[in-house]
């Protein structure tokens, strides 16, 4: 398992470079067989775009 910090899920919708490294972090976990967690989810966009991006669980803030 694989968690992804807060930090970079809070400013997922407004950071460009927070989406790219989420996405690349979950293609890595992925591709090591890890589940991926996001952790700090607080709105249903930012949900929405972490199950886009391949995001397998996430955690409420």
């Amino acid at each position: 398992e694989l968690k992804i910090d807060k930090s970079f899920v809070l400013n997922l919708m407004e950071e460009e470079s927070d989406r790219k490294i989420v996405k690349a972090v979950i293609g890595l976990a992925h591709d090591l067989s890890l589940k991926v967690v996001a952790e700090g989810i607080e709105t249903v966009e930012a949900l929405t775009e972490l199950e886009r991006l391949g995001c397998d669980i996430g955690q409420g803030y």
